[in-house]
């Protein structure tokens, strides 16, 4: 569970909305914050071939399906290929 602001956030429901919105596997962590306590933010994997999401306009169709405390503050871009992963997809 994150804590921002005094409000818990679910991470899997963010990266479940990141999927719906996108169709790409986002992991969502909270990074500490010494206003909010932690920050939302995401990490979305774009496969090879695959176009990466503006997140000005990820942000904003996030907002229409997340409040606005759960939508997520930072995002980062990852490769698939630089992203380690176990034989069980860990």
């Amino acid at each position: 569970m994150i804590k921002t602001a005094g409000a818990n956030v679910s991470p899997r429901e963010v990266e479940a909305a990141i999927l719906d919105a996108t169709g790409l596997v986002a992991h969502v962590v909270g990074l500490d914050d010494a206003d909010r306590g932690q920050l939302v933010a995401a990490a979305i994997l774009v496969p090879e071939g695959a176009d990466a999401p503006d997140a000005e306009e990820l942000h904003v169709a996030l907002r229409t399906r997340l409040s606005a405390y759960k939508v997520p503050k930072r995002y980062l871009l990852l490769a698939d290929a630089d992203v380690p992963m176990l034989t069980t997809g860990k």
